[in-house]
């Protein structure tokens, strides 16, 4: 009987041992194994494991349940095999416990099975933890006494050896277990013998097995991380590559020729080398190791081919003790023609008219040439050409220089001599042109030899350096003086605001210039006017008789402030409407504007004073009696005073008498426009157009500004004007339709003695006649 008892408590150890952790319940499996049990593959157990479960009855003694326990890769319970990147510090594993009930013997059996630290070939202390697992079999009555029960429980744990995973191979696993043969109330307990428990039967005392198990490791080698910035980059090609297994050690790369290894030619090797905070950043590379490269390709493209090139870059890839294992290619392609060093010629040339660009005889054709470039651009053809452009007509080609052909242009450049070609005939608006056009004139060029690659090179034409053959109207005077810079008196005060920069200044041309037959006066500067005009003994012109930059014109800088007058008229001035013009004699009149004037005429002995406050438009033209008269009352006098603008219609060719534009606030208006259409300036764009009419004007201009528009006549004609001398044949002026005018200035004022000697307005009317007028002149202007 105690023999018996002894082989009971044996087998109830062993029970006790394998009951660890029961999760499921399959369902009985009724074959011909013995014992009834057929464990099926897809129960998760591995084959040898299976065959235990399946004959766990034949076993002495007899073990039931009948129990297997074995290691695998966690998450599947048949792999025992697991690869890893070299450097891998950690393995999850699973631990495994089945079991199945395989006898009828009646027991009821909890047991635990604790295991811990697992040790491996080199006694690898893989962690120091107790970790206990539960496998629970309920053998006896109830449900769970049918043979065929099956438990399966598992555990994951950590496998994580010092150094990690850097050699491939098997690993051994021991696993420190005990058996624990009672569980009670929470407490795990190891029964020894003589100790009577549930139907008096005893239990064998805990013991300790370290069992092994074996895992199969394949550390495997990282492959390089690479990235290529573009493709088809002329310059060079560019990327980054670093290799996991040495990451802060520089990849190195090989370029090939077309072919790779197979069939090209090894151009040359490189290290990503180049520091790139980016490329650290972005990927897990600790420290400042750089891993950036850039290949120049430009000394390995043939520049005469036309197309794309394929270069083949090989980065050596290594384990992670620095041996090489590996190489990965990747392919750039690179369009040979958007390649090369780009360039762009430029050619030059400026053209000079002579004597000026008003009535030039010949152009001057100067700086002409090309710019340079570095490298050397070889096999440029240089074309130049002078042309005269006449609009309506086919271009005329002045005498061009022949085509220069192949020519070589480096950093210096090409420059041509200076050139002088005749110019019979011109016209006003003719264009004289210099042109160069280079062909090649852009493209790319190789860098080493300057060949302009296949397929890159275009002509260039610069644009055109031209000079236009101009229509220079201009202004002559007659009988007076001109004055600039003294400004209107305020009332009867004698004071004015004086403009001390105030100019005067007109076109010029070897023929001539704007001029006045006496004195110019300026507060600053005169240009390009002369005075003096027809005088040919000293003082003579152009310079004789011009007084600039005077700064004050003392006691007499302020002109009279003629709108006053009306003002201080007693009784008040007459109202006008506008229109044509009244003609009673000595009557002051005044209207407030807008106005319009139309076509009129001042009879003999009537002397017509109009004020108006606010602008004026002439529309046709104001014509005074031109005599002969046999008495000064006779001699008619007309005087336009404005406070605001005065504007003088295009179609207009003659106003007579004395105009008067002040301003109407201190800063505004006070403009006389010669060229207007109605009351609006013609655009500047359409005044050789719009404003070739001369203007006449017998009498004289007094503003705050002028504004000549008109475009009638040039200078052309300007060094013999005189409308004096009898006899005097009418004058052509070129470029006009009229050729009945001794003066061909755009608009010509006329400052006769009749003007002195008429009546003018008097300040106020309490002033005399007599006290106002010149009986006679024993001498004519200048007065100086």
């Amino acid at each position: 009987m105690n023999k018996y008892i002894k082989f009971l408590g044996a087998y109830l150890f062993v029970v006790g041992f394998v009951f660890v952790a029961s999760l499921c319940v399959m369902p009985k499996k009724a074959d011909a194994y013995i014992g009834g049990f057929n464990p099926e593959p897809g129960w998760g157990i591995p084959a040898d494991q299976r065959d235990i479960l399946a004959h766990c009855d034949e076993r002495v003694p007899i073990q039931s349940p009948g129990f297997v326990r074995w290691i695998s890769i966690a998450g599947n319970p048949l792999q025992q095999d697991i690869s890893v990147p070299k450097g891998t510090t950690t393995i999850p594993l699973e631990l495994h416990l089945a079991s199945v009930v395989c006898t009828g013997r009646s027991a009821v059996l909890q047991t635990t099975f604790q295991f811990g630290p697992i040790i491996s070939p080199g006694a690898e202390s893989l962690w120091g933890q107790t970790t206990f697992l539960n496998h629970t079999v309920f053998y006896g009555p109830g449900n769970f006494n049918n043979v065929g029960t099956y438990r399966h429980t598992s555990v994951r744990f950590n496998y994580s050896p010092p150094g990690g995973f850097n050699t491939s191979g098997d690993r051994v696993i021991s696993v420190d277990t005990r058996s624990i043969n009672q569980f009670a109330s929470g407490v795990r307990l190891c029964v020894g013998n003589g100790v009577r428990v549930a139907n008096d039967y005893e239990f064998a005392p805990c013991t300790i097995s370290t069992p092994s198990f074996v895992i199969r490791v394949n550390v495997i080698d990282r492959p390089t991380t690479i990235g290529i910035d573009a493709s088809g980059s002329c310059n060079a090609i560019t990327g980054w590559a670093w290799d996991e297994d040495v990451p802060l050690d520089p990849v190195r790369i090989d370029m090939w020729s077309e072919g790779g290894t197979a069939s090209g030619v090894g151009l040359t090797s490189v290290q990503a080398n180049i520091p790139d905070p980016y490329v650290n950043n972005t990927w897990p590379i600790t420290g400042n190791s750089p891993h950036r490269f850039s290949i120049d390709v430009r000394p390995y493209i043939n520049y005469a081919t036309n197309g794309p090139r394929t270069f083949y870059l090989y980065f050596l890839n290594r384990n992670s003790d620095g041996v090489p294992s590996s190489w990965e290619l990747r392919t750039v392609n690179v369009n040979v023609p958007n390649c090369g060093t780009p360039f762009s010629l430029v050619g030059t040339g400026n053209v000079t008219l002579d004597p000026d660009d008003e009535d030039a005889t010949s152009a001057k054709f100067t700086n002409m040439g090309v710019s340079g470039f570095s490298p050397t651009i070889n096999g440029v053809t240089v074309s130049r050409k002078y042309t005269l452009i006449r609009a309506g007509q086919p271009d005329v080609d002045l005498g061009s220089p022949s085509n220069l052909t192949n020519q070589t242009i480096g950093s210096g450049g090409l420059a041509f001599p200076d050139e002088i070609k005749g110019l019979p005939g011109i016209k006003a608006g003719d264009q004289i042109c210099y042109t160069i056009t280079l062909n090649p004139g852009a493209g790319r060029v190789s860098p080493s030899t300057g060949t302009v690659i296949s397929g890159s090179g275009t002509a260039v034409s610069s644009p055109p350096a031209c000079k236009t053959i101009a229509n220079k109207p201009y202004v002559s005077f007659y009988g007076n003086d001109v004055k600039a810079g003294g400004g209107f008196e305020v009332g009867n005060t004698g004071t004015c605001t004086l403009n001390t920069t105030s100019s005067i200044t007109t076109s010029s041309s070897a023929k001539g210039s704007g001029s006045v037959q006496f004195a110019g006066f300026a507060l600053g500067a005169i240009t390009n006017f002369a005075t003096a005009s027809l005088r040919s003994s000293t003082p003579v012109p152009p310079d004789g008789l011009k007084f600039a930059n005077f700064g004050s014109y003392g006691a007499n800088s302020c002109t009279h402030d003629y709108y006053n007058d009306v003002v201080s008229a007693v009784p008040a001035a007459t109202p006008w409407a506008g229109g044509v013009l009244p003609t009673t004699n000595g009557v002051k009149y005044k209207a407030t504007g807008p106005v319009s004037i139309s076509t009129s005429n001042i009879p003999s002995g009537a002397h017509v004073y109009v004020y108006v406050d606010g602008d004026v438009t002439i529309n046709g033209n104001i014509s005074m009696n031109q005599g002969a008269w046999t008495d000064k009352s006779q001699i008619p006098s007309f005087y336009l005073v404005v406070k605001g603008n005065i504007y003088i219609n295009k179609s207009v060719d003659r106003i007579d008498g004395v105009y008067v534009a002040q301003r109407n606030t201190p800063t505004t208006k006070g403009i006389i426009y010669t060229c207007t259409s109605g009351n609006t300036p013609v655009a500047t764009a359409d005044l050789y157009d719009e404003c070739g009419t001369q203007l006449t004007v017998n009498g004289a201009f007094l503003s705050q500004k002028v504004a000549l528009l008109r475009t009638f006549g040039s200078l052309r004609a300007a060094g013999n004007d005189n409308p004096y001398p009898s006899g005097t044949l009418p004058k052509s002026c070129p470029g006009k339709v009229s050729s009945t005018e001794k003066v061909c200035a755009a608009e010509v004022f006329n400052f006769s003695p009749s003007l002195y000697i008429a009546d003018s307005p008097g300040p106020a009317t309490t002033s005399n006649a007599s006290e106002r007028e010149y009986q006679y002149y024993s001498l004519l202007p200048p007065i100086l």
